[in-house]
């Protein structure tokens, strides 16, 4: 959600508003060089009439902080939506109460969850059993249950078939579980 003019409005009233977005995905920069670079190419974007940007979260959450602090600074400079991507990858239930509930402190709304691939140097990482998520309709399942309708929450889809779906036509059945677990839009 995003605000303009003192009216809250969420990813859902953006997408609806036109039968076909445009958006932009950013990837955190790691220097301060880089940051600065990113929110000029953003303003470019928004003058050119992105609908809404999106932030990666990096795997293992490598860019968690920078990911929620790009995403309040998007929908403050830009006045447009910004998702924030969110993976269940190497946290307990513990962190991401921490971490939602700062984002719900910072007025983020906007998720994009998934799973999230494995950290690079744990590429066979496993999730421990009781203590993390494994699957992401378990991180949409979490969202819901501790936060209710207060975060609007989206889903990577794979038209293509994801890489470590071993049947394509499985990706709409998980997809569908994604959705009763309580998804409102995807993106491609």
């Amino acid at each position: 959600m995003y605000c303009i003019f003192g009216q809250v409005v969420n990813i859902i009233e953006a997408l609806n508003k036109k039968e076909r977005t445009f958006s932009f995905e950013f990837f955190p920069p790691r220097t301060p060089k880089g940051m600065v670079r990113m929110y000029k190419t953003a303003r470019v974007f928004s003058e050119l009439g992105a609908d809404f940007f999106s932030v990666t979260y990096g795997a293992g959450g490598s860019t968690s902080k920078s990911t929620l602090e790009i995403v309040k600074e998007f929908q403050g400079r830009f006045a447009k939506p910004a998702i924030h991507h969110y993976t269940c990858v190497k946290q307990s239930p513990n962190e991401l109460r921490l971490t939602f509930d700062e984002m719900r402190r910072s007025d983020v709304r906007n998720i994009l969850a998934m799973r999230g691939d494995p950290p690079k140097d744990e590429p066979y990482y496993r999730p421990a059993k009781k203590k993390e998520l494994k699957y992401g309709y378990e991180l949409i399942e979490f969202i819901r249950k501790h936060y209710g309708d207060w975060f609007t929450i989206g889903v990577p889809g794979f038209p293509e078939g994801h890489i470590l779906t071993p049947q394509k036509k499985l990706d709409s059945k998980y997809l569908k579980v994604k959705e009763d677990a309580g998804a409102e839009f995807v993106i491609t």
